[in-house]
């Protein structure tokens, strides 16, 4: 009987639905909410599981979204909630995570603690108990995992914490440990037992029959074949549709059309034994095709070591040294995806995925290089006794292909043959080999170009190849292409290795590079691979022979290729708490962050659904700009279970509109004659769930008798799934009255028949269920957890919930399934468009298409002093220069999603993931005409939003209530991560077009901008060109500056909020206007930035006064001390000297350093809240704000406890934490809170409480007088007790509080907050990779409530800041306005490894807000302009190469590797994001760069 075990306990999988992810198994059937998917494609690993496969003890993490939980029979899998819990008690993982502060919003946490939890385990299991991993391997173990709110140092922190030669205590900031959390790894409870019994032995061929399908997991080739025979066989045609194919399916993460499928057969490779083994023979390696990514990587790395060639530390050669040719294998292919797709990704799958898919794969092209031979057997074709030899699975059937014929597009590979092995030739004397790719980071990211180069016959002193192999990979005009580069491998054959033949392969290698989307880039980057491959040989080559000329020298010394970033830390700095307001300003631990580490933390998806929910889809339009002929839903309704179909006929007039208050125009909800972008929602599909009908399908064998469809517990499930009557009553007559698998008598059967006729959508009450005593159900119905369902029956809550015990064996279901198949049965028509689609600013420049929205929101003009003058009159100019700025996408890992409750007398209640849940309440009672008082708007935390779920969340929210209002049950709605990503237009994109006039030493004296920001289809709340309005001069003192913004308007998803609005535009924009005034004027960027900062004000000044009119108190102008700071923090001037000594010695590597700061302006928003004391001493309090990993909930908690605590002895200070509980946001207690954003709302809802406990306190001081130097709270509270006797309440203890009541200090007021950053960036020449080695970021805010939070805060935005300035672009069609970057396989979002490798953070020290009550400044947004110091200091080393390629073009030797390099003009600055391709366009235009020309000059002197 095929099982599973999840956190200890079995699941029979008989009769579930194999196809099903175990994600959805997990929390659909196993009742454990704490596997979180965020985004589908197993790109994020917040679905990370720790998993044992049967007959192994070795555990893999993998990807519970991809895993088909038909595949994984017989495994053992521990989730987060497994590792430990509230009830069981945490992990050392869990504890440490919250203890180092790192987990912000908590989404991404259970992957985490999964992945982490599985790689100590492993250590312990394969090294001995004693053993410690190094802090690589464990930081190695989360490359799958991203998190959008740490900034990730702090997650390093907890790997290494756990590493051997580490000591904790150097490590950054953190909570002390409990004693069981600071033991070393080898202390750690093994997450999962070894002495656990397996659930099966992996050598048992497994057979699950559910749905229609069958699912067979063979263990050998020969039962392989045999069950496509036996297929074939059952269906009497021999042209039967072939089987399914699957191994680790993590490819559907990619292509989305794979998985699920309909294939009446699938057959799981995983157990195959002869498709799992790597087979060593006298000249190969024989590579199963189910041997996974990892377990290659493995096999390499081992057999690099038998031959004497291990991988370095680094995972390949130094610089200049060849590197074993299997080892670079490895080292390439330890990059491919993250940790836990390549557990579970297998070799045979990525290669049949790039032959039929176009995938971008590095196996692909280094197994290519390498001159691999792929096996291929035709099951169609292959008898049962023809099964495999056992020798890596080349049976008599099995066809041998060149692997560069299988990937060609002339190979056709049939849907019955199976790619069963790979051959690899072992290394030979004489070969070299070296393969790589250029991808923007190190891992969990494909290639933006990949090579692989062997060069063979070099053996003794022969310095000519008799052969080589060169291999490309890139996309191509017609896509991703893996090709040979045969002009370069004809000119390296048979040549003596040297300048002129490396020339004339450099030279020929651009004729090989067909042209795609950046020709020129890629051709250089194409000629920088091949130098870093070729290289190291010909240097040696060069050196047996008697040396090479310097300059000749300097230029073969590439830097190795494939090295992995070290594990980064760094150092935090801030002043110490004050003892007079404990807790506040102590480094306290997130509020309930060890429930986020162990999942138990309830997100808007984990809210119980009552019973009856329905769930739905979204039906989107697939073009840009049309009319709607017709929408015809007539196809969907016809399907099972689909209850209804909603569109804009069903909303008539305004209602259609989406409106919260904002003044601009409203959304549509549904598009109503015209399609106005591409993905815009036509209408909704409601569907039921899929318990009933998948039981029916999955198990009905025998007519309807029970003994062979159902067991006991699964005839109840069956009765109560049927959602009308009318199906129970035909169940139980065809039973005759009496249900023969159940134990009862003929009354519970009558019972069930009385039940039969009510319909699921009725609230059951426990006396409405039949009594059966030997039901299973009911028996083990005691022990069951109480969920808020009203029945006595676990399965029926299962059914109507989405959870069960695992005692209780439900199929398996997906409850959006029924949903999503019927949106894609609607059918739309289409008509053109009333006028072409607009796609870009410069499309919408052209047809003039602009809003005009009235007031500061609409097209700005400012101007101060006489711009034109003083540029005509400057000694230098700049005319006509751009800088562009593109599109994000927030990136929140919780994807949009709500829960829609209708609730009498036309009321409603909405869960929704929202930044403002009056927004919400507005919206949704706009939509169906009723009074907001008639809608509840809840929200406990949100997964993270920066923006994106302060209006964008509203459509989500507003549908599923209109569904539930018209079905009259509840509704929830979940976006899938491509749709969330289509229908949220992010951050806008911005063009900026300036002239400049400065003088020779950078003093900027006229500019003269005009923006064009690209807003999508609905206006939203344009908050972009308004903000860049006010910030764009930043802190420099530009006298005479004119400013024009227009916001464009095109066919494109409304663009939002998003983190620093606008205010993340106008800051690259000014700085790069800088480094281009920097670049002009041969000077060091850093030096022109201080020539142009407003001066510190003079002593006893009272106000500063900024360009653009701007004044603010000169106590507020804190940058001269940030300055000052971060060059002494930073050791600026030490370090650039350090760097140009760097750059004097290495040729293709350069570094720069990069000085800039940020200004950030803000208003402080008004909040009430509510404080409620109880009889026991506990305290409830509500705060006006939402929680989005922001630590708000954290900071209100700390205020409640410093304000009550006032009421006590200071020897009985503070109240102890858990006193105080910050409740659930709620429009029924706290209504017109407003959004969430701006910065400041932290701040602003503790001024709310700290008004509320002010009135407690009031009150109880009386009686707190009373209490003697010993007293405690305890105390007070009996004395409170007395005074209420007799329920007189004679003393309130609930109080509201508003700002307002704290006088002047507490109302609305604003000011300006500063920051400044030092970043060291290291950028190769060849490929244009880059990486950040080291930031220093110095920020002002005021007395800080909680040091760990804001720091939390300042690495976070500082990561998105680097997102936005190194790797994210939102992308379109140009002509057709699709977007291209709908998944995070397109879209990079930083990993670790894209961090800088020192993160250093200080908060200016001695800094209070003199206005603020509490003293604290707002800290979530500004540090994000910071990471324009990485842009700077890219843009410094680049600049270092410019000069460094001049002077190797010369005669006349190398430069000093100086920051000013000769260059000038627009090309030869950096363009956004600093991509790889970016950087190598900004070197060739600087300096010309031409490889083939610096060789073929020296070819003769060589």
């Amino acid at each position: 009987m095929p099982v599973i075990t999840i956190n200890g306990r079995q699941h029979d999988l008989e009769g579930a639905d194999p196809a099903q992810s175990l994600a959805a198994y997990c929390r659909e059937c196993a009742g454990d909410q704490s596997v979180r998917v965020a985004c589908g494609s197993g790109a994020c690993g917040a679905c990370a599981v720790a998993a044992v496969p049967p007959g192994r003890t070795s555990v893999l993490t993998i990807n519970a979204c991809l895993a088909p939980v038909g595949s994984l029979a017989g495994y053992q899998v521990m989730t987060a909630a497994g590792v430990g819990n509230s009830k069981q008690g945490f992990h050392p993982v869990q504890e440490r995570m919250g203890a180092f502060h790192a987990s912000q919003c908590g989404y991404c946490t259970p992957g985490i603690v999964a992945a982490l939890g599985g790689a100590l385990t492993n250590a312990q299991l394969e090294d001995g108990a004693g053993a410690q991993p190094g802090p690589e391997e464990l930081a190695r173990c989360l490359d799958g995992n991203l998190c959008r709110c740490t900034g990730y140092r702090p997650i390093m922190d907890v790997c290494k914490s756990f590493a051997s030669g580490v000591d904790i205590e150097d490590l950054g900031l953190h909570a002390p440990l409990a004693d069981g959390a600071a033991a070393a790894a080898a202390g750690c409870p093994l997450l999962l037992q070894p002495g656990t019994p397996p659930a099966a032995d992996g050598k048992t061929p497994l057979r699950i029959e559910a749905g229609g399908r069958t699912w067979l997991a063979p263990t050998s080739l020969e039962e392989l074949i045999e069950a496509c025979a036996a297929q074939r066989a059952a269906g009497n045609d021999a042209a039967a549709p072939p089987p399914r194919f699957l191994a680790g399916n993590t490819g559907s993460g990619l292509f989305h059309d794979l998985w699920p499928a309909e294939d009446r057969l699938v057959v799981g490779l995983g157990r195959v034994r002869e498709l799992r083994a790597v087979t060593p023979t006298e000249s190969h390696l024989v590579v199963g095709a189910a041997v996974t990514i990892a377990e290659l990587v493995s096999a390499l790395s081992s057999h690099a070591a038998s031959a004497g060639k291990a991988p370095s530390a680094a995972g390949a050669a130094t610089a200049g040294e060849p590197c074993s040719p299997f080892a670079s294998l490895a080292a390439m292919l330890a990059r491919i995806a993250g940790a836990h797709v390549r557990q579970a990704g297998t070799v045979g799958g990525n290669l049949v995925l790039a032959k039929r898919k176009g995938l971008e794969s590095d196996l692909a092209t280094a197994l290519l290089g390498w001159g691999a031979t792929a096996l291929v057997l035709d099951v169609a074709a292959a008898a049962p006794s023809n099964g495999g030899n056992g020798s890596g699975g080349a049976g008599p059937h099995t066809e041998e292909v060149p692997l560069e014929a299988f990937l060609s597009a002339g190979h056709n590979m049939a849907p019955s043959q199976l790619l069963v092995a790979l051959s690899l030739p072992l290394p030979a004397g004489g070969d070299y080999f070296l393969c790589t790719k250029v991808a923007p980071a190190h891992s969990s990211v494909h290639a933006t170009m990949n090579a692989a180069v062997k060069l063979s016959g070099l053996s003794g002193d022969s310095s000519a190849p008799t052969s080589a192999t060169i291999v490309l990979g890139y996309h191509g005009g017609a896509g991703w292409v893996a090709q040979r580069a045969r002009a370069a491998e004809a000119a390296l054959t048979g040549a003596k290795l040297g300048a002129s033949s490396l020339a004339s392969a450099l030279r020929a290698l651009c004729a090989d590079v067909a042209p795609g989307q950046h020709p020129q880039e890629f051709a250089a980057m194409a000629q920088g691979l091949l130098l870093q491959a070729v290289g190291p040989v010909v240097r040696e080559r060069c050196a047996a022979g008697g040396g090479c000329l310097p300059r000749l020298d300097r230029l073969l010394q590439v830097p190795p290729a494939s090295v992995p970033p070290a594990v980064m830390g760094g150092r935090q700095e801030f002043d110490p708490a004050p003892s007079a307001q404990a807790p506040l300003g102590a480094p306290l631990e997130k509020d309930r962050v060890l429930l986020q580490t162990s999942g138990e933390a309830q997100y808007t998806a984990d809210v119980p659904a009552p019973a009856g929910t329905l769930h739905a889809a979204w039906v989107t339009s697939s073009e840009a700009c049309a009319t709607i002929a017709s929408i015809d839903a007539s196809a969907a309704l016809q399907l099972p279970r689909v209850v209804t179909f909603l569109s804009a006929e069903d909303l008539p007039g305004e209602l259609n509109h989406v409106k919260c208050g904002l003044p601009m125009l409203p959304e549509e909800l549904f598009a109503r004659g015209q399609v106005v972008h591409h993905a815009q929602p036509l209408g909704l599909v409601v569907a039921e769930t899929q318990v009933g009908m998948r039981i029916l399908a999955a198990r009905k064998r025998s007519g309807w008798c029970c003994k062979t469809l159902l067991r006991a517990e699964e005839c109840r499930v069956l009765l109560w799934a049927a959602p009308h009557s009318v199906d129970r009553w035909r169940v139980l007559r065809r039973w005759g009255g009496q249900h023969p698998c159940w134990e009862g008598t003929r009354g519970d059967c009558r019972a069930l028949q009385q039940a039969a006729a009510v319909d699921i959508r009725t609230a059951v009450r426990p006396a409405q269920l039949p009594t059966s005593r030997g039901h299973a159900c009911h028996a083990a119905q005691p022990a069951m957890p109480r969920q808020n369902v009203p029945t006595t029956c676990w399965c029926l809550r299962a059914l109507t919930c989405g959870s069960s015990p695992s005692g209780c064996n439900l199929a398996g279901f997906r409850l959006q399934d029924a949903a999503m198949r019927a949106a894609r049965a609607v059918r739309v028509e289409y008509g053109p468009p009333e006028q072409p689609g607009v796609f870009s600013i410069e499309q919408a420049r052209e047809r003039s298409s602009f809003y005009n929205f009235p007031g500061p929101f609409g097209c700005i003009e400012k101007q101060e002093g006489d711009p034109a003058g003083a540029i005509a009159g400057a000694e230098r100019r700049i005319l006509g220069g751009t800088v562009r700025v593109p599109g994000n996408y927030h990136m929140y890992l919780e994807p949009q999603n709500a829960l829609a409750i209708p609730d009498e007398g036309g009321c409603i209640k909405v869960h929704a993931a929202a930044q403002s849940i009056d927004a919400v309440q507005r919206a949704v009672a706009h939509a169906l005409g009723v009074r907001q008082h008639s809608v509840e708007a809840v929200c406990r935390r949100v997964g993270g939003g920066f923006g994106g779920k302060a209006t964008r969340n509203l459509p989500v929210a507003v549908a599923a209530a209109v569904a539930a209002v018209k079905t009259g049950r509840p509704v929830r709605l979940v976006q899938d991560r491509a749709t969330d990503m289509r229908l949220n237009g992010g951050r806008c994109e911005v063009l900026a077009e300036y002239d400049a006039g400065f003088s020779s030493e950078g003093v900027i004296q006229g500019l003269s901008l005009r923006i064009f920001c690209l807003l999508g289809a609905f206006p939203d709340f344009p908050m972009d060109g308004f903000a860049m309005a006010g910030m764009i001069t930043m802190a420099y003192n530009i006298p005479n500056v004119s400013l024009s913004i227009k916001q464009c308007k095109a066919n494109l998803p409304t663009t939002t909020f998003m983190r620093a609005p606008g205010d993340a535009q106008a800051a690259f924009i000014i700085e790069s206007i800088m480094e281009r005034v920097a670049l002009d004027c041969g000077l060091g960027a850093a030096a022109v930035r201080e020539r142009n900062f407003v001066p510190a004000p003079p002593a006893g000044a009272e106000t500063v006064r900024l360009s653009m009119g701007k004044e603010m108190p000169a106590v507020d102008y804190t940058l001269p001390r940030l300055w000052q700071h971060v060059k002494a923090a930073s050791n600026y001037e030490r370090r650039a000297a350090e760097v140009a000594a760097f750059n004097e010695g290495s040729p293709w590597l350069k570094r720069g350093l990069g000085l800039t700061h940020t200004r950030f302006d803000v208003i402080v928003q008004a909040k009430s809240a509510y404080v409620s004391i109880f009889a026991d001493g506990s305290v409830a309090a509500f705060a006006g704000g939402a929680e989005l990993g922001q630590g708000l909930t954290t900071k209100v908690k700390q205020t409640v406890l410093a304000e009550l605590s006032q009421l006590l002895p200071e020897g009985s200070r503070p109240l102890p934490a858990e006193l105080v509980r910050i409740v659930d946001q709620t429009t029924n207690v706290l209504p017109a809170a407003s959004v969430t954003g701006g910065s400041t709302t932290s701040e602003a809802a503790c001024h709310g409480i700290k008004a509320a406990c002010q009135v407690l306190v009031k009150r109880l001081q009386p009686l707190a007088e009373k209490l003697g130097p010993e007293g405690t709270w305890a105390d007070l509270m009996k004395a409170v007790a007395g005074a209420n006797a007799m329920a007189s309440c004679a003393v309130p203890l609930s109080a509201f509080g508003h700002t307002s009541e704290l006088g002047s200090e507490g109302a609305r007021f604003g000011y300006t907050i500063w920051g400044a950053a030092c970043t060291e960036a290291e950028v190769n020449l060849l490929t244009g990779e880059r990486q950040i080695l080291r930031s220093d970021l110095v920020m002002d805010v005021g007395r800080s409530l909680n040091p760990a939070i804001d720091i939390g805060q300042v690495e976070g935005a500082f990561a998105q800041g680097l997102g936005m300035a190194l790797s994210e672009a939102r992308r379109v069609d140009p002509s057709t306005g699709r977007l291209l970057t709908d998944s995070l396989w397109d879209y990079h979002a930083p990993t670790a490894s894209a961090m800088p490798r020192q993160l250093n953070v200080a908060l200016l020290p001695g800094s209070r807000m003199e206005r603020s009550t509490l003293g604290a400044k707002a800290v979530g947004e500004p540090p994000l302009m910071l990471a324009t110091s990485a842009l700077s200091a890219l843009q410094a080393a680049v600049r270092a190469g410019h000069a460094e390629l001049a002077a190797l073009g010369t005669a006349g030797g190398h430069a000093s590797g100086g920051e000013a390099g000769g260059a000038d003009g627009e090309a030869a600055l950096l363009r956004l994001p600093v991509s790889a391709e970016n950087v190598v366009a900004a070197v060739a235009a600087g300096s010309g760069r031409d490889l083939a020309g610096l060789f073929g000059t020296w070819a003769g002197e060589a």
